[in-house]
Parts: C-alpha cells; structure tokens; sequence
C-alpha cells in the first residue's frame, strides 16, 4: 500500500491521535514479481495481472475493509493470535477511484506514527492473501 499524501497535506489526526491517510492500494495492470514473492521458482520473475474483474468485485473490496495494517512485511500473517504484535492499524473507506483500489489508512499505534512522520514512511502493508489463478495466455 501506498501513502499518497507526498505533500503532507491530506494527512489528517482524530481527536484521540490517529493518524488518517489516504492510501493507493491496488491498481488493475500486469505486474512483474519475483518467484521468492509467489513461492514459485526463486530466481524467475512472472508477470501477475490484476484485472478489473478481479480487483473491483465486492468481495475483493470489502476483504480489504478494516484489513490490519503492518510496518513492513512480517514472516507471518496477521492473526487473532498475533494482531496486538505485528498490526498497527487497520484500512477503511475502501473504494474504487479509477484503476485504482484506495482507502484510508488509520494508523492506531503512536509508535508506528512517529515512524511514519519521523523518516517519512510511505509504503505499509495490508496483511492480507490473495489467490492466483493461472491465465490462458502465456506468462502471465
């Protein structure tokens, strides 16, 4: 996910301190990925597209509302067991705007913030899994 606040102007604080910032979720295209990412072979890359049909269904929709938010990418997914570990925060207000899939970002832990503010996070990551389905045309 990405912050897409670069100016810092949209960035907005609640009365108890959160942070809320727009967020670049997904986008539609075809998109290259290391084998290491997909658990496929290492050194390969593979093209994964990300289609209309497939990014703007409700069901992909509302599987990123209140999906946690983590700093970086843990080893782990988010889990019941681990959430008050890894999460941060949560999405909200997810929505299609254009080719892109965007929410806000409501970053809860006042840790997490002054690392966003203090070296100028941009990227987070949704714990969230996703399911690829192989394509009729070749490499992607």
């Amino acid at each position: 996910m990405r912050l897409t606040d670069k100016a810092q102007t949209t960035r907005s604080f609640t009365k108890d301190g959160f942070l809320v910032v727009p967020a670049k979720l997904s986008k539609t295209g075809v998109f290259n990925y290391l084998g290491s990412e997909l658990g496929k072979t290492e050194k390969e890359t593979y093209q994964l597209a990300r289609t209309e049909n497939s990014l703007f269904t409700d069901e992909t929709i509302s599987s990123f509302e209140n999906a946690p938010i983590t700093v970086g990418h843990p080893e782990e997914d988010v889990t019941a067991e681990n959430w008050k570990q890894l999460a941060v925060g949560s999405m909200r207000n997810v929505q299609r705007d254009g080719d892109y899939l965007v929410g806000e970002a409501w970053i809860y832990d006042s840790a997490a913030i002054k690392q966003i503010e203090q070296f100028g996070i941009e990227e987070l990551s949704c714990g969230y899994r996703s399911e690829l389905l192989p394509s009729q045309e070749q490499g992607i």
